[in-house]
């Protein structure tokens, strides 16, 4: 699929392709020719070179002596965008990014135009993304952000909740720029804005787009402060931030496994579903030379028991049983074996072992050898040195907030599990089961046990758990 990604602005569009960008001033001026639109020069006064973007709710643009329809500016500037990054039109998808003060009328007439060069076209406002590409928002309840257009500014909230990320107010000041903020009737109108904006929004986080200057953001941080009645964390942001689409982890979704049957198929059945790769063979040709031994194995690899300690019932004795024992391999995981992710060391249950599918570095997925539908996981990444448990519980929040609601429970903190403290939550996947979480930081690595069983029936999985969570050890 063919993607054309815009973030808009009155001063520039940051235009993203597969392989290719442009960011360019969405400016036109009358070519040579005193008819053709020319794209892209700089909007410096006293040319006569104008913003397509700022007069979009214009019925025409004076250029004189031309006076072009608003449609005919936008339609040159995107042509010329799409031209620019070697995407042949219409594109399958165009996404735009917008500015959060547009209303309906901005974006029937911004989709107007777009659907000529995309089969798709889909808007989503600067708060939105800028909240979601913003690190300094991870941990933020409620975030603000000040958009500042060529001659405007737009303050707004975004709240967040399990369903995604929410506008909460958008307050405007149509007749305030950048520029105007170092002198005192600017600073006043600042002022004015995030006292609508704010009163009764306690914010911890304000993002400023559309400008970087150093003396400006001072002005801001004080305005807000003084807003606020606290401090409250600054985060400039530029074009290319918001263009930059942040990468989403693939989630850890919990899906409980199916019982086995493996006791109600043959022997040779069993034995190729729980090991599908034999690597007796190999044995078989380091013996060759002992004839009796390769008979035995012979024997042994016929039956398709290797792995199986428990001798078959339905086994013929041979003359060679007395060497058997001594060729059966011990089990492929031994019992409380250790088992090592990153710098966390653990222990697998008696009667539990490890699934081999699991990645080695990130994550270990235990299940019992019963069969039973039943799993515990161990997680680990790297969190920040100083990283307390109130950081981690407000990242884990942040992180349920696209699950389905009601399947994850509040965060709790200080609850003491098999004499770990920690923080604990649960889970309840749509497949009928229930996951205990226990959540360690030690060291600068976050350790997460989740205990994966069939709803109302912990007791049977509680023990298990237990020696998982107290064996876990954090290496320096």
């Amino acid at each position: 699929m063919t993607t054309v990604e815009l973030v808009v602005t009155e001063a520039k569009i940051w235009a993203r392709g597969a392989t290719t960008h442009w960011d360019v001033p969405p400016s036109i001026v009358l070519g040579s020719n005193n008819s053709d639109l020319v794209v892209g020069e700089p909007l410096t006064t006293p040319t006569q070179v104008v913003s397509a973007v700022q007069y979009l709710m214009s019925d025409h643009i004076a250029v004189p002596p031309r006076v072009p329809s608003s449609v005919e500016a936008l339609t040159a500037v995107v042509a010329a965008i799409v031209d620019s990054l070697g995407v042949a039109a219409p594109c399958d998808r165009l996404v735009c990014v917008h500015p959060t003060a547009w209303g309906a009328r901005s974006l029937e007439m911004f989709a107007t135009v777009a659907h000529g060069f995309a089969r798709e076209v889909t808007f989503e406002p600067c708060a939105v993304r800028a909240s979601e590409v913003d690190t300094a928002t991870r941990r933020s309840r409620r975030t603000a952000i000040l958009e500042f257009g060529l001659l405007s500014t737009t303050a707004s909230t975004v709240v967040y909740d399990a369903n995604g990320t929410h506008i909460e107010a958008v307050e405007a000041e149509p007749n305030l720029a950048a520029v105007e903020l170092t002198a005192a009737h600017g600073r006043a109108a600042l002022t004015d804005l995030l006292e609508r904006l704010l009163a009764d929004r306690p914010t911890d986080v304000l993002q400023v787009f559309g400008t970087t200057d150093p003396e400006i953001m001072t002005v801001v941080g004080e305005v807000a402060e003084s807003v606020a009645g606290s401090s409250i964390a600054i985060s400039p942001l530029t074009g290319t931030d918001v263009a930059r689409r942040p990468q989403q982890p693939t989630p850890y979704t919990p899906s409980i496994p199916p019982a086995r049957s493996e006791w109600m198929q043959p022997l040779r059945e069993r034995a190729a579903a729980t090991h599908p790769v034999d690597r007796r063979p190999l044995y078989l040709a380091a013996v060759a030379a002992v004839a009796v031994i390769a008979s035995v194995t012979a024997g042994i690899v016929l039956w398709g028991g290797g792995d199986d300690p428990t001798p078959s019932a339905n086994a013929e004795p041979t003359s060679t049983h007395t060497v058997a024992p001594t060729t059966t391999p011990p089990p492929a995981t031994p019992r409380s074996a250790t088992e090592t992710i990153g710098r966390v060391t653990l222990r697998v249950p008696e009667g539990w072992r490890r699934a081999s599918a699991t990645s080695p570095v990130t994550r270990v997925d235990l299940s019992p050898e019963s069969g039973a539908r039943q799993r515990i996981t161990i997680a680990q990444q790297t969190v920040a040195a100083d990283a307390g448990y109130d950081d981690i519980a407000a990242d884990l929040t942040a992180q349920t907030r696209n699950k389905p609601q009601g399947t994850v429970s509040e965060i709790r903190r200080d609850v003491v599990f098999a004499g770990r403290p920690g923080l604990s939550y649960e889970e309840r996947p749509l497949d009928g089961s229930e996951v205990r979480w226990h959540v360690l930081v030690e060291r600068g690595i976050q350790v997460s046990v989740g205990c994966q069983f069939i709803a109302g029936r912990w007791d049977e999985v509680s023990t298990a758990c237990e020696q998982a969570v107290s064996a876990i050890r954090v290496d320096p």
